[in-house]
């Protein structure tokens, strides 16, 4: 049997909603760690959509929903982390857990990622929450 294998790379970029505008850790010799989830202008990947289409492209592994048993239908991994006011990614969590090696999948394909253009607050890069989605669709054929 054949297994057709579509991925979607709408990846919803978003800012996480969270309870509170932001997130502090003590700082260490004065450096501001402060995360913030509502931001005047949203962290963005370098060459906007269209970069981060060809990003997904040339780094995600498609086949892996099948080569794990994964059966038709419909999966949405949802990821989160930080983009720092310099524009570097950290702190990687999967909020889905649906197996068949998808999250990992999302999580390797991430961490290859370039900085990304931080997002802005009051005129001034800062640390923020992202909030992204990828959608694997698998259908017999």
């Amino acid at each position: 049997m054949y297994r057709k294998i579509i991925v979607l790379p709408l990846l919803l970029m978003c800012c996480a909603v969270f309870a509170q505008q932001s997130d502090t850790t003590k700082a260490i010799a004065g450096a501001d760690t402060t995360v913030y989830s509502k931001v005047d202008t949203e962290a963005v990947f370098p060459g906007g959509k269209q970069g981060w289409i060809n990003f997904i492209q040339h780094n995600l592994n498609a086949a892996v929903p099948t080569d794990n048993g994964a059966g038709p239908g419909k999966y949405v991994v949802w990821v989160k982390f930080i983009v720092t006011k310099e524009g570097h990614v950290k702190n990687f969590a999967a909020e889905t857990k649906l197996g068949y090696g998808l999250e990992a999948e999302v999580l390797r394909m991430l961490q290859l990622m370039p900085d990304w253009i931080p997002a802005k607050l009051n005129g001034k890069p800062v640390n923020s929450y992202k909030r992204v989605s990828q959608i694997f669709q698998v259908s017999e054929g």
